[in-house]
């Protein structure tokens, strides 16, 4: 199959078929396989196709008989004329700008449905709720992994010198006649406890709004677990082995954290990770831009739609990995180093900015340009690989 795919992109280049006739043999390929066709773009680009072929098929093609032209008019009748590579590229730039008006639409319906979600954040079902604060405090002496689960509420997490760990309850209780009420309803169900060395806060009030802020001791943590339904989560100052952050409805931000591992991924939310130092960091949103700069050895990021800015300054980096789907994707690495790398793009515009980058393109198919990419460097070699479908991908250095 791939063989004959290049057998007629060498007759197009040949100038032995043309560009239409060549859609058409392709068209005639697919309808061969007899498995599904996957839905991240194949089926869009070949609609695409469709409307480009009926849109020129429709132009006139009739032709006035005229008069033989003499040997100097035909010559200057040739030059005016397009050639066969012209007219390729005029009709794949056709296609280009149908995928990109179709991908364009999708993602603003995409993008509504979620901003609809998100301000929806938490409607009081039964009219105006009842507020009101609550505070706990837990000895942290022998505390190393910290694991916090919510329904409905926002979770902070901050560093502090006292040696006891603070927690902060901002309660908005739903469908209670008091407050007495409320705060029997909090007490039942919003637990804090202490397992061992693990201190463990859930709270399954499904009709009400409970915001915790945690004041942690400043040292190094095994774990921190953080997970809720609806809102955002903040991290700031913390030094732990491993960090797990899952919002399935909220923003996600790290900050001045150092860790060995780091897990992030929000469905719904934007991803901001600044000011860090860790080993290894994996991103994940549906719907929301993802940004990240710190001193780190591993990142991978993803987005469906949202662009992607992953920049390291470690000068013992080994891989970056970026995609989005509906975004552009970024990788910055430190000034100087070493790159060896992969971009590639459906229908997007790829940069390698790289000062003495070596780079050659791989012949990919009809609707997809990948560039491998190397640069020698000071540092040892970081593997870059980037991915998108029509947003600009893009590779290059720090400024220090």
């Amino acid at each position: 199959m791939e063989q004959k795919k290049r057998d007629i992109l060498q007759m197009v280049q040949n100038g032995t078929i043309t560009a239409d006739e060549a859609i058409i043999l392709l068209k005639g390929l697919e309808s061969e396989k007899p498995e599904a066709k996957e839905q991240s773009g194949e089926t869009a680009l070949e609609e695409a196709v469709e409307r480009v072929e009926e849109r020129r098929e429709s132009e006139p093609t009739e032709r006035v008989e005229e008069p033989k032209a003499t040997e100097e008019e035909r010559t200057e009748s040739s030059e005016e004329e397009p050639t066969m590579e012209q007219r390729s590229q005029d009709f794949f730039e056709d296609v280009r700008k149908e995928v990109t008006n179709v991908g364009g639409q999708f993602v603003k319906l995409f993008q509504s449905a979620f901003d609809q979600v998100r301000d929806t954040d938490f409607t009081p079902p039964f009219g105006k709720g009842i507020t009101f604060s609550e505070t706990s405090t837990i000895d942290a002496y022998d505390i190393t992994r910290v694991l916090v689960e919510v329904d409905n509420g926002s979770i902070r997490i901050d560093r502090t010198e006292s040696d006891v760990i603070d927690v902060t309850y901002d309660v908005t209780a739903m469908g209670v006649p008091s407050e007495e009420k409320a705060r029997e309803l909090f007490d039942r169900h919003v637990r804090l406890r202490r397992d061992g060395d693990t201190l463990r806060i859930d709270n399954d009030l499904k009709l009400s709004k409970v915001d915790i802020t945690l004041g942690l001791p400043s040292r190094t943590y095994d774990k921190l677990e953080l997970e809720n339904y609806n809102g955002s989560i903040e991290v700031s100052g913390i030094v732990a082995t491993d960090i797990k952050v899952e919002a399935k409805n909220g923003a996600i931000d790290l900050t001045e954290s150092t860790f060995r591992r780091a897990d992030l991924e929000t469905a719904n939310g934007k991803v901001y990770v600044k000011n860090v130092t860790g080993d290894e960091l994996e991103v994940d949103t549906l719907n929301g831009v993802i940004f990240v700069e710190g001193e780190l050895v591993e990142v991978e990021a993803q987005s469906f739609n949202g662009n992607v800015s992953v920049t390291t300054t470690s000068r013992h980096a080994r891989k970056l990995e970026v995609e989005s789907f509906a975004g552009s994707a970024e990788v910055y690495v430190p000034n100087g180093s070493g790159v060896r790398g992969e971009l590639e793009t459906k229908l997007g515009r790829i940069d390698v900015a790289l000062e003495r980058a070596e780079q050659h393109d791989e012949k990919g198919d009809l609707f997809k340009r990948v560039i491998h990419f190397e640069r020698e460097g000071a540092t040892p070699t970081i593997h870059v690989k980037g991915e998108t479908s029509t947003g600009l991908i893009k590779v290059d250095e720090t400024l220090a």
